[in-house]
């Protein structure tokens, strides 16, 4: 995992130093704008850091919370969901949402959609010790929430743990494809 996450922010050997120090001080380099990060590549950190799951990692804070952290945007601190992000990822989301409607009934029924008509609202890490809020309207997909029912099944910390563990594997598999499809 940590060969991939290093080719995703674009570290080499000759800035190995730097990039640590900015993976644990957090808005207090350049690395961010001096290394730009598309949409796909938050998502795909997002992704490594998922498998990282409740270990600590970067700045201090397990996987899954740095998961969130690049879900949504990283650096560019997006916070809300569809209105900032780009129109791929605009789409990707909805592909997303199909996919869970059809395939996750029960992720569905545990907010993967959000179905509250004010949105959801998720606090995550924004770097440098802070948190910030992010809001999720109504009927789109959760990525925050995805990260969350992934937690809860790798603690076994539901009563519908198989079916969600099932579930979570079938949409990570076309998670990956959508953004491998992207690439092309």
């Amino acid at each position: 995992l940590d060969a991939a996450h290093d080719v995703v922010l674009g570290t080499t050997m000759e800035n190995l130093e730097e990039a640590e120090y900015a993976a644990t001080h957090r808005g207090q380099t350049n690395w961010a704008n001096e290394h730009p990060l598309t949409d796909i590549d938050d998502l795909i950190h997002s992704i490594i850091h998922r498998l990282e799951g409740s270990n600590v990692g970067e700045g201090g804070y397990t996987g899954f919370e740095n998961a969130k952290y690049w879900a949504m945007g990283g650096p560019k601190m997006y916070s809300e969901l569809i209105s900032t992000t780009s129109k791929w990822k605009e789409i990707y989301q909805q592909q997303l949402c199909l996919l869970a409607k059809r395939y996750a009934p029960t992720c569905v029924s545990k907010g993967l959609i959000v179905n509250d008509s004010k949105g959801r609202v998720h606090e995550i890490i924004a770097g440098g010790g802070k948190y910030r809020n992010v809001h999720v309207p109504y009927g789109c997909w959760d990525a925050l929430c995805f990260i969350d029912l992934m937690e809860r099944a790798s603690c076994k910390q539901d009563e519908d743990c198989q079916a969600l563990e099932q579930e979570l594997s079938l949409l990570h598999k076309r998670e990956l494809e959508l953004l491998l499809a992207s690439e092309n």
